[in-house]
This record gives C-alpha cells, structure tokens and sequence, in this order.
C-alpha cells in the first residue's frame, strides 16, 4: 500500500463546528459550515485522486467539495499577510513551510452520495507527500465536504463511508504518472479499502429534524399557528364533532353556545363538571 485514506467526522455536527472548525464560511452564506473531513498518508506526490462517500440515513446533502492542501495554502497565506506580508511574500513563504496550491476538486452532483475527484487540469501542481515520521504534518488533508445545514428527515446518528478509492501519483525517479495502491487507514486490505465512521447529529426541533426550526406554539402544537387553544374557537370532540373553547379551553358541544346572552350565568368551569366557563372578556363575561 502507497496511499491511505481515513475519515474525521468530528466537525460534521453544525453545532461543533460553529465553535470549532478552523474553515469558517467556506460556501459565503454567512454561517460557518459543518464538514466532512477526508486525510491521507501518501509515501509519493500525488497529483490526481477520487473516492466515492455516502451518508446512510440519507437526510443531509454534501453540497461541495474543497481540496485540503489548496484549503490549507490559502490559509496559511491569509495568515501570513496579516503579519504584513504581501501576498507574493506570502505564498513564497507558505511554500517553504511546505504547503501546497494542491489540486481542484470536484464532485459528481450534491447529495447523500456521489463521488469526489481532485485534479490540475494544467497538469503542474500536486499534493506532496505525507506520512508518519517525514518530519513535517506526517499527513495530508485530501478534501473538505462542506454539508448542507438543512436536514430533510429524521436520525440522531449518520454513518458516512468512504470508498472505491484512486490515487494517482508522480514517481520521483521518471517525473511520470503513476497510480498507488490506496486503501484505508487499518493497513489491511484483505478486509476491504473502505472507511466508515458515525457522528451525532445536531439537535431536532419539535418534528425530529436535525438543526430544525419548527417549534411548537403556545398550544404545545408542533408547527401550530396558535389557533388550537384560544378561547372561542374550534376544537374536536372525544366523539369526533365539532366542539369550541370555553375560558378555561375545554371544549363543548358546539350547540352549547347558544346559552350565551341567555341571561343565565355560566361560570361553572372544569372540562368533566357541569357545564361551560363564559365568564372571561372572550366570551363577553356571560354572567349577568
């Protein structure tokens, strides 16, 4: 094996993320996006990769893919020109700490699953080598999958897997290209070149969703307009009829209503007791 590939899902959880991931905005909609995160160890320069991922429920979308060294180049080069540096100065100087432009990446469509590649189309620029013990990151990070923030069903937990992988990469004695034997990160290929990992996901509103906005309104009705519990309206009866709200909101028999203005006071109240409580200013305080 040249090339290893493994999974961090520690930033996929928006409410992590927003606290934690050191990628901010990276699709410009103001808000900092939860991500998937695809390392590798790579023994040659790589110049081309391509994996495929799903996500299993499948309630949330991958909607971009970022390359990681090109993540990382652009980083650095920020940092360095807020110390002053121009930006020429600033990327010959994150060059000799060893980052990369890297690659483009690129991804089937967005979705629950797909496939992601990185490539120069130029042909010119790679990721370099990484791996324990070479004195620098001993790593790269390979790609970024920024997830949508909208969840479209409901699951507490999501497994993401990674797979099928390619790794192209630059031999260092002819300058040509060639393809590395890339599995994952357990070091046997014999038990399949796959990674899959599991991450909570973010808190559910009212209706189960993750990061979800529905709430429940005073009512305790989940995406209700409040109408259900105000005095005078409808409501449904045990035996399935129409009923309405009394000043206490239990509810009567539709016909009830005609006691109003009979001139008779009705402030008996309790749902299962005597009768209606109309002694409230809804009502017109119906007690003489």
């Amino acid at each position: 094996m040249q090339a290893f590939l493994d999974l961090d899902v520690s930033l996929a959880n928006a409410e992590v993320a927003a606290v934690a991931s050191p990628f901010g905005d990276l699709t410009g909609d103001g808000n900092v996006d939860a991500v998937i995160m695809v390392k590798m160890v790579n023994f040659f320069a790589v110049n081309g990769y391509q994996f495929n991922f799903s996500l299993d429920p499948g309630i949330v979308d991958v909607i971009s893919p970022f390359d990681g060294a090109s993540i990382l180049f652009s980083s650095c080069i920020q940092q360095a020109m807020e110390t002053g540096m121009d930006e020429v100065a600033a990327s010959l100087y994150c060059e000799e700490m060893g980052y990369s432009i890297g690659l483009e990446a690129l991804m089937s469509s967005p979705g629950s699953s797909g496939m992601v590649m990185g490539f120069d189309i130029n042909g010119q620029n790679s990721i370099p080598a990484g791996y324990p013990g070479d004195g620098g990151n001993e790593g790269n990070l390979l790609a970024v999958l920024v997830m949508n923030s909208q969840y479209s069903g409901v699951g507490s937990e999501i497994a993401v897997n990674i797979s099928d992988f390619v790794v192209s990469a630059i031999n260092p004695f002819t300058g040509g290209t060639v393809e590395l034997s890339a599995c994952d990160a357990d070091l046997d290929p014999f038990n399949g070149c796959f990674d899959t990992d599991t991450f909570i996901t973010p808190a559910a509103d009212c209706a189960g969703i993750p990061g979800g906005s529905t709430v429940e309104d005073e009512c305790g009705i989940c995406g209700g307009d409040g109408a259900s519990c105000l005095i005078g309206n409808e409501c449904n009866l045990d035996d399935g009829g129409i009923g309405f709200l009394d000043c206490e909101l239990c509810c009567w028999d539709i016909g009830i209503l005609s006691w109003l203005g009979d001139g008779y006071c009705d402030e008996m109240g309790g749902c299962w007791f005597e009768g209606p409580q109309y002694d409230c200013p809804e009502l017109g305080y119906d007690c003489g």
